[in-house]
């Protein structure tokens, strides 16, 4: 049972009417009903309240409805954020492969599919990196957490993030020295066979 579904639960247990207890939190009966219909929910100050006034734990009072907070995340945005992870990984090999090529026969006429390229591997970054904001996540395990439609609980979430700034500089070294070797390993092949 979600919040909408305990709040008149424990109000009827009570025998106490939505206007009783409207005024018991300081609020107005609509507010009460509007809470019991899903509409709205209350802030912090008045789950409090509500805790005390019915006299049931808080946590009992809205269980259901932290996991749904907690496991929000729409497949959809899942699927998306792996498909940009697919598009940057994929461009930039792409780039690293193509780049001496395409400026050996196109010249300065080169730059533009590579621009072209780093735009959209940009782009895909760009999206990966507001639905890690969105959805405060940064590191590795978090984003495979959230993937597997699981969370982290706070002690472990606090651990990841004192490893984020390590993780990140490796990240980005090895993805540089990744995509550089790669770069020399096409004009190597390039030059051996054209």
């Amino acid at each position: 049972m979600g919040f909408k579904n305990q709040l008149p639960y424990y109000r009827k247990k009570l025998q106490m009417s939505q206007e009783e207890l409207a005024e018991m939190i300081y609020v107005s009966r609509q507010t009460i009903s509007n809470w019991e219909n899903g509409k709205t929910y209350p802030d912090l100050q008045n789950l409090l309240m509500l805790s005390k006034s019915l006299q049931v734990p808080l946590e009992q009072l809205i269980a259901e409805d932290i996991q749904k907070m907690t496991l929000s995340i729409k497949d959809e945005e899942i699927k998306q954020c792996d498909r940009d992870t697919h598009i940057m990984l994929f461009g930039t090999l792409l780039i690293a492969i193509s780049i001496y090529p395409i400026m050996s026969w196109l010249g300065w006429w080169g730059y533009g599919p590579i621009a072209i390229l780093w735009l959209i591997i940009m782009r895909s970054a760009l999206r990966i990196e507001r639905f890690k904001k969105t959805y405060d996540v940064q590191t590795y395990r978090e984003l495979e957490a959230i993937a597997k439609g699981e969370s982290l609980d706070q002690i472990d979430k606090i651990k990841e993030k004192a490893k984020y700034p390590y993780q990140k500089a490796w990240i980005v070294i090895a993805y540089t020295g990744l995509t550089v070797l790669i770069t020399l390993l096409s004009i190597l092949f390039f030059h051996l066979f054209f």
